[in-house]
């Protein structure tokens, strides 16, 4: 079975050349010992594997964290209070031209965690999930024909090395993306300030055939081997772990 999903994701993918000043988890935990987990959630285009892929990391993301000295707690009421909050604002949306106030809306949500952090007597908030973000691979023999990214590399060609023909025509250009899956974990304070995340690639979505088209892999071949999954939010996990601080 195909699955579809929208393939402009190839062009909007975005990507990050920032060097981050994100703690690690011996930092976190000196003023962030309990943590709100306050969901996880899987990027729009890849909702067909939602349950599976909650099923396969919620509760090993908790645990991970509880192991490194971490208390975790449910903190979705986050949610319910944004809501609430959307609810009864005001002057949210034009009322010529029902556009969102975007500003408003940020504000609001920052005072639902707030709100959220005081009720619960938490110090942060953990956001987890699965979305697709690129995969870079640059055309050379020597790299093998590989996408890499987030600890992960995998060919970009459809059936592997054996893409036959497709190298011709893929060689006249030096690099590209193609889609590849992720899980991350983000730990965020009450102001929505990113403290730390982390991230780990799983596989890729999409590849290129021997016709040099971008195909969507199959449904019943995607997320099925757990030993990827795992890997993935090890990386994850320990990318948290090992972050290094600017000074």
């Amino acid at each position: 079975m195909r699955y579809i999903f929208t393939i402009i994701i190839l062009i909007t993918l975005s990507g990050c050349n920032s060097s981050p000043n994100y703690m690690n988890t011996a930092q976190l935990k000196s003023n962030h010992q309990v943590l709100g987990f306050g969901g996880f959630y899987v990027e729009e285009d890849l909702t067909y594997f939602e349950q599976q892929l909650e099923s396969h990391y919620k509760a090993p993301i908790k645990k991970a964290l509880e192991e490194r000295g971490f208390k975790v707690v449910d903190a979705s009421e986050v949610y319910t209070v944004f809501h609430q909050l959307l609810d009864n604002a005001d002057n949210l949306y034009d009322p010529l031209t029902g556009q969102e106030n975007e500003n408003l809306r940020n504000e609001l949500w920052k005072k639902a965690l707030f709100t959220t952090k005081t009720k619960l007597g938490i110090n942060a908030f953990v956001f987890a999930g699965v979305d697709t973000v690129r995969a870079h691979f640059t055309n050379s023999i020597l790299l093998g024909h590989v996408a890499k990214w987030y600890g992960q590399e995998e060919s970009y060609l459809e059936g592997g090395a054996d893409g036959g023909d497709i190298f011709v025509s893929l060689f006249q250009n030096e690099q590209g993306y193609v889609p590849g899956s992720r899980v991350y974990i983000r730990i965020r304070d009450e102001y929505d300030t990113l403290l730390t995340m982390g991230s780990g690639g799983i596989e890729l979505v999409a590849q290129f055939n021997s016709d040099e088209e971008i195909i969507v892999k199959d449904a019943d071949k995607l997320f099925k081997d757990p030993a990827k999954l795992d890997s993935a939010l090890q990386f994850a996990l320990e990318t948290i772990d090992t972050w290094k601080t600017k000074k």
